[in-house]
Order: structure tokens, then sequence, then C-alpha cells
């Protein structure tokens, strides 16, 4: 049985899983898996992972979820050249070294930044406001800063001499805001002349080939018809449906969910749950949903651990979908912590969506835009 490539390119971690494959000559099935279309969700890729993301790979009746160990066990299965994941045990530290931090290091500032450039002006039909353009890409530029002067620093790979797995990690994300039309690699000569490097190493058809369907979002979300995104409707003419949290009768310190309440009634393409803590539609498709809670902390020395996450259920199981973390030092006055996060998500009529967020006992329920709601918007089906 031929080794099956579960992927989606327009994925980061597919993308690095599918550039070394290619380069190593692995020979393998390409099963699309179009995370868009929700394809993940469906029964048949719940048999090969049941954790429901890209990449996932089938090697006979072995299968195998999340990038970087898919990438590992490719490399040690067909014996790849060294460099990819050096057996030299320092070599390999550095390597292990910027797969454990670019999970949160890199990915979620470049994939925010697509986000905030390409998504939310197309969908929501406003500029996203210039405060948290400047924060998200103040983040983003710590994060490359971090890349050149720690991890690349005076060395043509980040392992050394040579390319290893890391740096193709790195390269997949680094290009994800690139496809927003933000030049990462302007005035910054260190990571440009890595990203000529990693090219060459790879091979300028297949890294083209790879990035394609990425480099042209720009032009696919141009593309888009957002006419009825605007101004209140979304293609169905469901709208835009906010929704803000109840206080809960309990004190609650811990992580726990949130009960809400409808903004106005006529939801007609969803709707809450008995508990008041889920939400479900009544047509399947894809929705923008934006989460905020703000915390009202009081007066003191000490710090508070805040966190903020959408979870999805499906098939009797849940997955969290979405987070937001902050540790806020707190001062001699009280003071507001919000967190927030934006999410595109498909949503099937058997599908939950719930809000879990902690401290519970501090959220701030005062009904107003910038407090503690849940905004959602059918965007296509």
């Amino acid at each position: 049985m031929a080794l099956e490539m579960y992927l989606d390119l327009f994925s980061q971690p597919c993308r690095s899983v599918y550039i070394f494959a290619k380069k190593n000559n692995i020979s393998f099935d390409f099963m699309k898996v179009s995370l868009l279309e929700g394809e993940q969700y469906g029964e048949e890729f719940g048999k090969i992972n049941m954790i429901r993301k890209a990449p996932a790979i089938r090697d006979g009746d072995f299968c195998l979820a999340e990038s970087i160990a898919i990438l590992k066990y490719l490399a040690e299965k067909y014996q790849t050249s060294d460099h990819w994941y050096p057996a030299d045990l320092q070599k390999r530290a550095r390597v292990n070294e910027y797969l454990s931090w670019q999970h949160m290091g890199i990915r979620m500032h470049g994939s925010k930044m697509f986000w905030l450039r390409l998504l939310i002006p197309k969908i929501m039909g406003v500029e996203v406001p210039k405060d948290k353009m400047d924060g998200a890409l103040e983040d983003l530029e710590g994060s490359l800063k971090l890349i050149e002067e720690k991890f690349i620093g005076d060395k043509p790979f980040i392992a050394g001499e040579q390319i290893s797995l890391a740096d193709l990690v790195a390269i997949v994300e680094i290009m994800q805001p690139v496809g927003s039309g933000l030049d990462v690699f302007e005035g910054r000569l260190k990571l440009s002349a890595w990203r000529d490097r990693v090219q060459a190493e790879i091979g300028k058809e297949l890294f083209d080939e790879a990035h394609q369907g990425i480099l042209a979002s720009q032009e696919m979300v141009k593309n888009m018809d957002s006419s009825k995104m605007q101004h209140g409707e979304s293609p169905s003419g469901a709208g835009v449906i906010p929704i803000h949290a109840l206080p809960t009768k309990q004190s609650f310190a811990e992580l726990g969910e949130l009960e809400w309440e409808e903004e106005r009634k006529e939801m007609d393409s969803m709707f809450l749950t008995k508990s008041r803590t889920h939400i479900q539609v009544t047509e399947s498709g894809w929705y923008l949903v934006f989460v905020q809670v703000t915390f009202k902390l009081p007066a003191g020395k000490e710090t508070r651990d805040l966190m903020l996450r959408l979870d999805f259920t499906y098939s009797e199981q849940t997955d969290q979908i979405a987070s937001a973390f902050d540790t806020r030092q707190l001062l001699d006055e009280e003071q507001d912590a919000p967190l927030s996060f934006s999410v595109l998500v498909w949503v099937g009529l058997e599908n939950r969506l719930s809000v879990l967020a902690s401290h519970r006992a501090l959220i701030d329920y005062e009904r107003r835009p910038v407090s503690t709601c849940i905004t959602i918007i059918r965007c296509s089906d």
C-alpha cells in the first residue's frame, strides 16, 4: 500500500511535509484535504486522524498526525541525508530547539497578520484599527528578529552549515504573511540571504510549487463577493449576530464555560442550546467568529494568568480551535484586561461552539462593545 499524505498546501505545516517528501524523492499519494471546506471533520478523515487536523499520513496500517512527528518519521524511515535531522547531539538539539519554539513563537503571529490584512477587511468590510494592526506587526517583527539573531545568527542555516528540518519549518511559516502582501524580508538582509539559501537548497521550482496557492491569496480574496458580507448581511441573510455573556450564578475562579444571551432574538441561522453555553447553527457553512472577554482585575501586587479559548464539538468529541493567553501584573488600581481572537471555522448542523475562560470570577459582564461578547458572521456555504 502506497504512503498516503493528507495535505492542504494553504497550511504551513502541510507545505513543510510536502516539500520534504518531494525533495527526498519519497513516493506518496497526495490526498487533498480542503481545510476551508471542513473536510477534516468528515467521517473518512476521522479514521485517519482523530485530531481532525492536517497534515496526516497513512503508511499501511500506521496513521500519524502532527507535522513535526511526520517529518521526523519520514527522515528516519527513509534514511534521508543526515543534515535534515542530524545524528550529532548538539546539531539535533538546535533543530529540536527551533521546532519546540516555532509553534507559539512564529506561527500565531504570521497567521494573525494574514487574517488582519486580508480576511477580516474583506469579510467584515472594515479596516482593522491601526493600534491592533501595529500591535500584531510588532509581535511578528519580534519573532522575526529572534529568528535572525538567535536561530540563524552568523550561520548559513539554523543548525549550522547545512539545511535542516528547522529551516524548512521556518520558511513555510515566514511565507504565510507574505501571502497577505506583507514583505517581511524588506530591510532584513540576514533573513533575505537565509531565505535565498533555503530556496536554493529546496529548488526554486519545488519552492514555488508549494507556495503558489498562498502567494495567490490576495487575488483570491479580491475575487470574493463581499457585497453580502457588509452592512450586517451575510450571503444567506443571516446577518452579524452579537451575543453577550451572562453573569453565572456560581462563582468560579478556574477555567470553565461561559453562558450567553442573544443581543437580539432574530437569530435565524444559529441558536443557543438550553444550557446557554453552546452555540449551534441551522445552516452549515463558514462562520467568522470573534470572541472577546474583558477581565476586571483588582488592585494588588501579584500577577494573574488569564486564558480564553474556543472549543468545537463534533461526534461527541471536543477540540480546541482558538485561544488567547496573557499574564497581567496587578497595579495599584483596578484595570481592564481584554483578551480576544477571531477564527474562520466551518460549522455543520451537528457541531457546537463553546467559549471557556479563566478566571471567570474576574470577568466584566457589562453589556458594551468592549466587554465580553461573541460576534458571528456567516460568510459562505
